[in-house]
C-alpha cells in the first residue's frame, strides 16, 4: 500500500471497527435525531421548525448532514450520521498522534 494510504485507510477501519463493535446507534442522541429532522424538513422544500417547545440548539454543520444522509440512508440516517461521528473521532485522533510523530 503506498504509504499516503495508509493513514487514511487505517482511520476509515478503525472508525468502521469502532461502529461495530461500540454500536451503531450509541452516539445518537436528541439534538442528533432534531438535526435529522431538520436536514429532512429542508430536503422536502420546508422550513425547519426551530421553535417547537423543548426544540434543542440548532447544529447547521448537524443539519447540513442530515439534508446530505436523508435520500441516501432514508430511516439508516442515524447509524450513518453515527459513523460519520466516529470518522471524526478516529480522524481527530489520527491527526493528533501524526502532529507528535513530527
Amino acid at each position: 500500500m503506498h504509504a499516503r494510504l495508509a493513514v487514511p485507510t487505517l482511520t476509515l477501519a478503525l472508525a468502521g471497527l469502532l461502529w461495530v463493535l461500540m454500536g451503531h446507534a450509541a452516539v445518537v442522541n436528541y439534538d442528533t435525531l432534531y438535526s435529522l429532522l431538520w436536514g429532512k424538513e429542508l430536503l422536502h422544500g420546508d422550513l425547519p421548525d426551530m421553535t417547537v417547545p423543548g426544540a434543542p440548539t440548532p447544529h447547521p454543520l448537524a443539519t447540513a448532514a442530515g439534508f446530505v444522509l436523508a435520500p441516501i440512508f432514508g430511516s439508516a440516517s442515524p447509524a450513518a450520521l453515527s459513523l460519520l461521528a466516529y470518522l471524526g473521532y478516529v480522524a481527530t485522533a489520527s491527526c493528533v498522534v501524526l502532529l507528535g510523530l513530527v
